[in-house]
């Protein structure tokens, strides 16, 4: 099955979406069929024009509802309870303050509706060498109405672009030789530059794994900072893995201490990954630690 086809079988895409950054390769096109309103950061003639100088085909870049101009989703669009689904691939890694966005999808989704993402899992991508963001972390963004990503984010992300066999992601299987794209200084140079302007640097300034993000959501809905819970959450055993959420009265919570050891299970298996291809104790480490275990995702 494809990607787009997995995606679409996430849950049902009847009545009205909204489809989040879909760019030049929209999931849920218009041309396929599906009722669907798109909201970029840029207008169509722009994003067509991008993407053709850099030898990408713009054909399937479909009109643009609407121009976020680096603002949030909810003052974006004038509507309230429209949406019955909205989708996002690799959007919320990128944003300044996760929490805003959900209050967002809150006023703009329809009773029942889902909000469904696709997001990058980063044990098995660049980002393998950083830690899962916390929801301590979140919750201070939002508390500061962050538009811009933390100077330590900054530099944190540049300092640690990882690369396994001259690739930037990989699987679960994989094996290589690991290098730095940059060194300290040149991270260095982008945190000055961060320091030095106010405008927004584009980076992951979060990083997720299947349990840190099921531990976030589960935090910031007993917080109350959400209604939005998890429904369920699906990988392709690739780099990503898809969280379908919807708001409901309750939800079922899970022990926090065992979300937390989730979260660390999935640390000391992928850090073994990358470590087998250099230390044969590793590599038989994390062979007696993988064992086939359907109510986990590793």
């Amino acid at each position: 099955m494809t990607r787009q086809k997995f995606l679409q079988s996430l849950f049902n895409s009847d009545g009205l979406g909204l489809e989040i950054g879909p760019s030049h390769c929209p999931v849920f096109p218009k041309r396929d069929g599906f009722n669907i309103e798109t909201v970029d950061y840029a207008p169509t003639e722009d994003l067509r024009r991008k993407y053709s100088e850099m030898g990408i085909p713009s054909d399937h870049i479909e009109n643009v509802d609407y121009v976020t101009n680096g603002k949030s989703l909810a003052d974006t669009i004038p509507h309230r309870n429209r949406y019955d689904y909205i989708f996002s691939s690799h959007n919320i890694e990128h944003l300044t303050d996760i929490v805003d966005f959900f209050i967002s999808c809150e006023l703009l989704l329809s009773p029942g509706g889902k909000v469904v993402l696709a997001i990058p899992d980063k044990r098995f991508m660049f980002d393998g060498m950083r830690h899962p963001s916390t929801s301590g972390e979140i919750l201070e963004a939002h508390y500061h109405s962050a538009n811009r990503h933390s100077l330590r984010a900054i530099f944190d992300y540049n300092t640690n672009i990882l690369f396994m066999d001259g690739q930037n992601t990989w699987n679960r299987d994989s094996r290589g030789t690991l290098a730095f794209e940059k060194d300290p200084s040149a991270a260095k140079a982008q945190f000055d530059l961060a320091s030095q302007t106010t405008e927004y640097l584009d980076i992951h300034g979060w990083c997720f794994t299947p349990a840190s993000f099921r531990l976030i959501m589960q935090d910031l809905n007993d917080l109350g900072l959400t209604h939005l819970g998890l429904d369920h959450i699906a990988s392709m055993e690739n780099w990503e893995f898809y969280a379908v959420l919807s708001a409901q009265e309750k939800f079922t919570t899970s022990n926090r201490l065992d979300l937390a050891k989730d979260v660390l299970r999935e640390e000391v298996i992928s850090g073994l990954q990358l470590l087998a291809e250099d230390d044969p104790v590793m590599g038989l480490a994390l062979q007696a630690l993988r064992r086939p275990d359907p109510a986990r995702l590793w």
